[in-house]
């Protein structure tokens, strides 16, 4: 039985016992104000005073995320037709606007006007505004270097029923590929107003709101070494925070309050989403070890890089001007890789071809560091890009767990085996060790095996491995009873890094019998951090333990659940957001606020697993009996709370 229904048929036998948990309020309903203080002025008022900048960012792909659909910005010649996924899509420019024509099997031809282009670089997509204010991204997609159409569910790994909610791209990607950005839904109407400052990823999306800025350099150009603290300059700032204007987006995470800004801690807006978190389908996005492989991801794998955790290196170290046109093709980048390196491990520079055992052989250049340590292993968009974890090779993987190492990229023809016993003979001991630990403690963590449990809490404790492969380690933990598993996550939680406290704090819930455990999560509620705060409120709603809370941690909770309500207002167009504030409001014995969200969540979607079911459980708490039997009686016997809606029934009077 779920904890959801344990807590129904208490709800039966003693409902004042939760009416004690009526004193935590949300935040008041309404819109999430905008979190920076200063607005958005849109480049053209950057372009006044840096003009040669923003000529050199007009010209590259951070301004190509989205573009109005022209003949400049078209790649691809748009006649003919093209049939993928057993559908044929005809292609035409009229003048200067461009369609895609859908056939369907049973219906007639649906004509989409192309709105938006999507990227330029390596694949394009084609968007559409529908009338209620949706733009979605049509089916068929442009290789750009195969020079090839392909359906764009081959890159997104959605199931075709999915494809429909998740291709909306102001619900779902407009974030990254506009500045300035409001979604604009009405739940209600279920429209959008989608509006933004800037077609891609413009000046302030990294850089700030401008407009404080912008007027103070009114009637004067800034100089070149200005450093205005009113704007945020990634090589004046430290490196995490560096880092954090380029894993806004090139990251894996979810969003646990909108509004970030160039200078913002990351971890007031963003959870980041583990190795430990993710989907276990045909196409995950990480490797057992913990190393990403799917692409918008680089900022997550650099963090798990020595280079970034003790060489305090940041992107701005390799990409040296973000503003290039064609980034990889500036001189700094393509020929000078190794330089570059070599800035830290001047040792290793001095052996050359020594250190790679590879010396270039006739009319071959040598190998670079990047060739051996950043592999183009991570899938992207059709196409492969380095791994970003900075990393030793290690065959092991390869031969174990199928994870790609550099030597095996190159002498394909090769088994593991013999790259293995190459490394060995030539770099005995090494780090390699380490990387074979992690794959070898996440995998058998995966399947719960008890063997786990020693090298998990062994990598949370090692201060010599970067913060969030250890709190991949204590997300493991979460799953391994027992003292060892206990004081690894205490730790966790009293960690100097959010990520580390957030992970601990969510995965200490089912401990909390443990009085330091219970006040472990009880003072994470005030944590300097909002990813911390939000985790412990999770926490406690799940362990059960509202009532018993002690006043001053009631107060923080209730907060923490106002940073719950407002996250999922600003996801107002996702039933799943909705449903587990509802579910939240359950567990806190908030049954007009759970109903309420519930609601929402199935106005949305009528079909949403575990909709009918809370929905029944909130009017039970309100003492609504007769309507709680017909909503629970109408649970859908596919939905996974079909046997719990069964048990709540036969405790109800009169069944």
């Amino acid at each position: 039985m779920t904890r959801a229904a344990f807590l129904a048929g208490a709800l039966l036998a003693a409902p004042l016992v939760f009416g004690q948990a009526g004193a935590l309020k949300p935040a008041p309903h309404g819109p999430v104000a905008p979190a920076p203080a200063s607005a958005f002025v849109g480049s053209r008022a950057c372009r006044e005073c840096h003009a040669t900048t923003h000529s050199s960012w007009t010209s590259g792909r951070h301004s190509r995320m989205l573009q109005e659909a022209k003949p400049a910005s078209v790649i691809p010649a748009f006649r003919g037709a093209v049939t993928l996924h057993g559908r044929e899509y005809r292609l035409s420019q009229e003048g200067e606007t461009y369609f895609i024509v859908e056939r369907y099997l049973q219906e007639g031809p649906v004509k989409r006007r192309v709105d938006y282009t999507l990227g330029s670089r390596r694949v394009q997509h084609y968007l559409s505004r529908l009338d209620d204010g949706r733009i979605v991204v049509l089916p068929p997609s442009y290789d750009v270097t195969r020079k090839e159409w392909f359906h764009n569910l081959d890159i997104v790994d959605l199931e075709e029923s999915d494809a429909v909610k998740v291709q909306v791209w102001n619900s779902n990607c407009f974030g990254c590929h506009v500045s300035g950005e409001e979604k604009g839904f009405d739940p209600d109407r279920k429209t959008y107003t989608t509006t933004w400052t800037d077609f891609g990823t413009s000046c302030e999306r990294c850089h700030g709101p401008g407009q404080v800025h912008s007027a103070k350099y009114a009637t004067k150009k800034a100089s070149a070494d200005d450093r205005d603290t009113a704007i945020v300059h990634p090589r004046h700032v430290d490196p995490e925070t560096s880092t954090t204007l380029c894993a806004q987006c090139h990251a894996l995470r979810d969003i646990t309050q909108p509004g970030f800004a160039g200078g913002d801690n990351y971890y007031d807006f963003f959870t980041p989403l583990l190795e430990y978190a993710q989907k276990r389908n045909h196409d995950p996005a990480y490797w057992p070890n913990s190393r990403p492989r799917r692409f918008s991801n680089e900022a997550l794998a650099f963090w798990q890089s020595q280079c970034y955790f003790k060489g305090g290196a940041t992107c701005f170290t390799c990409h040296t001007d973000v503003h290039e046109p064609d980034i990889e093709k500036n001189s700094n980048f393509a020929t000078k890789q190794d330089a570059l390196c070599s800035g830290c491990h001047e040792k290793i520079a001095s052996e050359g071809a020594g250190h790679s055992r590879h010396p270039p052989g006739p009319g071959q250049k040598p190998l670079t560091c990047v060739s051996c340590h950043m592999p183009d292993t991570v899938i992207s968009l059709r196409h492969r890009m380095p791994d970003h974890t900075i990393s030793v090779p290690a065959p092991e993987n390869t031969r174990r767990f199928g994870i790609p190492n550099a030597c095996n990229e190159c002498h394909q023809e090769k088994p593991a085996e013999w790259s293995e016993k190459q490394l060995a003979s030539w770099f005995p001991g090494g780090r390699r060790a380490q990387a074979v630990e992690d794959a070898v403690a996440f995998t058998l963590a995966v399947k719960r095996d008890p063997k786990a449990l020693e090298p998990l809490t062994r990598i949370a404790g090692d201060e010599s491995r970067p913060p969030l492969i250890r709190a991949n380690a204590l997300g493991h933990l979460r799953n391994f009873a027992g003292p060892m598993a206990t004081r690894a996550l205490l730790g966790g939680a009293r960690h100097p890094h959010p990520a580390l406290r957030a992970v601990a704090t969510l995965s200490l819930a089912e401990r909390t019998r443990d009085p330091e455990v219970r006040s472990a999560i009880e003072t994470a509620l005030e944590d300097p951090r909002r990813t911390v705060r939000m985790a412990a409120a999770v926490g406690l709603l799940n362990a059960g333990l509202t009532s018993p809370v002690p006043t001053a941690s009631s107060e923080a909770l209730r907060a923490a659940m106002g940073e719950h309500a407002n996250r999922a207002r600003f996801l107002n167009e996702d039933p799943e957001a909705q449903l587990e504030l509802g579910k939240m409001y359950f567990l806190a014995g908030q049954w007009k606020n759970a109903e309420t969200s519930v609601r929402d969540a199935l106005k949305l979607d009528p079909r949403i697993a575990g909709g009918q079911y809370f929905l029944g459980l909130a009017t039970l708490g309100q003492g609504r009996v007769g309507d709680a039997r017909t909503l629970l009686r109408n649970v859908d016997r596919n939905d996974p709370h079909r046997k719990d809606a069964e048990a709540v029934l036969a405790k109800l009077p009169g069944s």
